[in-house]
């Protein structure tokens, strides 16, 4: 018995899952519809910051969704299994690619155009640009940590699930992250806009 998609969205994810497993489409596109977006723009962070590939990789996420339903554990919850499968398709595609596409142009500019933290010129969007191309440079499993935690705000715990690691590991591995990023991202600390 298929279920409108209307009366799907009280249903939790969890038992999206379920209904997806017995093949209902109608499932599936609500769960799609909750999470693509989001997924879509966790994709273009890690990869490239590259619309096409961001998409493509949604895609080919969603696909193994549908396929794979019986894998999922229906006591787990779906948001941590789905990003667990996005994070392993992450690093499938950096080792399969022997080098990166085409080097990413970002929006404006990463100079610091004023000296002065009280202009409003200086504002949130050049150190935006200046985060997204630190980003860029980390080791892939730096960027996801950072990602998951910071842009997809999951807990230590969650993303010790997603990645399977210890969350020891996790937090060690943010403490690094963190620092790295502090020194690229040392101009923008008030004491060096100090004329």
């Amino acid at each position: 018995m298929k279920i409108s998609q209307e009366t799907y969205s009280s249903y939790s994810d969890e038992e999206l899952m379920l209904r997806i497993i017995e093949d209902d489409e109608s499932a599936f596109h609500v769960l799609y519809a909750r999470y693509s977006k989001q997924v879509q723009r966790y994709f273009y962070r890690m990869l490239y910051q590259n619309i096409e590939i961001a998409n493509d990789a949604t895609q080919e996420l969603f696909i193994k969704v549908y396929e794979k339903a019986k894998l999922f554990d229906s006591k787990k919850n779906f948001s941590t299994w789905l990003f667990s499968v996005a994070s392993n398709q992450c690093k499938n595609y950096y080792r399969s690619k022997s080098r990166k596409p085409e080097e990413v142009e970002l929006e404006g500019s990463v100079e610091i155009l004023s000296t002065s933290a009280e202009d409003p010129i200086f504002d949130l969007s050049r150190f935006n640009i200046a985060l997204e191309k630190a980003l860029l440079e980390l080791p892939v499993e730096q960027k996801d940590l950072f990602i998951l935690r910071y842009q997809e705000a999951f807990s230590i715990t969650e993303i010790a699930e997603i990645t399977n690691k210890a969350t020891g590991t996790i937090k060690s591995g943010l403490h690094r992250t963190i620092k790295k990023l502090a020194k690229a991202l040392a101009p923008f600390h008030p004491k060096n806009l100090e004329s």
